[in-house]
């Protein structure tokens, strides 16, 4: 059984992201110090994702990044992270030469099992983690299993005209999120939240850099990554039909959690004790069972990890 169940026919989906550009001489070195992730004057060209947590090492905004020539463009998949940057990180830049102003640019999204076909025929593709220029009022990012295709409205019509005269059908947004949900893909507000670390959502290999200098809950970061141990994990998990969100089975570290579940396909997203294991089986009172399909993130070599680093974890693992 595969672990990344079928994305189905290519579809084009217009994604509701706010876009904010982040400008000045600082806005890497910036950008460095408050997130995650690692941002150098090398990563021109890059699209890669960010995370900026508290001291606890609490989630608090989670946003796509891409890095161009002379500006980074922050995605914000929700309100409040597009709030967060705007009345928080815009506002603690003190005397750094960094500005966030909100764009009105538009983000559409090409997802499907044979998008990538679909995406040089109409000369819209990039391989994932990069971003590449289309002209001048538009680009498109490289991401897992698809591509963003990112610019000014007037760019974006034609890009969806020339798209949709090739027979690629407009999705919506149902259909979207169970394309998200199957290709295990965790949700700002569903998956990624307080009270959860990056390792227990899964972002741990996308949106963390284990060797960047310090930023707020790195000491958190590196004392779960180090010394112990999630006490959930994020899976894929095939269910029952109609499964709906919630506790599915079990208490405390052993509950079995729903954040997002799939309509029209056996597939959910949930948190499963840190001991799970694929194709690991939990069932519920009533008798409904859930198999581990994989674990989001189950990276064992996530970006800036020393591989001659032993972890406590796994000398732990086995004694």
């Amino acid at each position: 059984m595969s672990s990344v169940p079928p994305q189905g026919l290519v579809s084009l989906f217009r994604r509701p992201i706010d876009v904010i550009e982040v400008s000045g001489a600082d806005r890497l070195g910036y950008l460095n110090d408050v997130t995650t992730q690692r941002f150098t004057d090398s990563m021109t060209g890059t699209r890669t994702d960010a995370v900026v947590l508290d001291g606890n090492g609490v989630v608090q905004a989670a946003f796509g990044v891409a890095i161009l020539a002379e500006r980074v463009l922050l995605f914000s998949p929700h309100a409040d992270v597009t709030a967060y940057i705007l009345d928080v990180l815009a506002q603690r830049t003190f005397l750094l030469d960094t500005r966030f102003v909100r764009t009105e640019l538009v983000v559409w999204e090409l997802r499907g099992d044979a998008f990538e076909d679909a995406a040089r025929q109409a000369n819209v593709f990039a391989p994932p983690g990069t971003v590449r220029p289309s002209g001048t009022a538009l680009f498109v990012c490289g991401v897992p299993l698809g591509v963003e295709i990112v610019g000014e409205q007037t760019a974006l019509d034609t890009i969806v005209t020339v798209l949709k005269d090739d027979g690629v059908p407009i999705g919506t947004d149902a259909e979207y999120e169970e394309r998200r949900i199957c290709r295990g893909e965790p949700m700002f507000g569903r998956e990624i939240m307080p009270p959860h670390l990056p390792e227990e959502t899964g972002i741990l290999p996308s949106h963390v850099h284990l060797s960047k200098g310090c930023y707020p809950g790195q000491e958190a970061v590196a004392r779960m990554w180090m010394l112990g141990r999630p006490r959930r994990r994020l899976a894929l998990l095939m269910v029952p039909t109609a499964t709906p969100t919630g506790v599915f089975a079990g208490t405390g570290r052993d509950t079995v959690e729903i954040t997002s579940a799939a309509t029209a396909a056996p597939y959910a997203l949930g948190f499963v004790p840190s001991a799970a294991m694929p194709e690991q089986t939990f069932t519920n009172d009533a008798g409904a069972t859930v198999t581990v399909l994989r674990l989001i993130g189950a990276d064992a070599l996530p970006p800036g990890h020393d591989p001659a680093m032993t972890r406590r974890r796994d000398r732990t693992a086995t004694a």
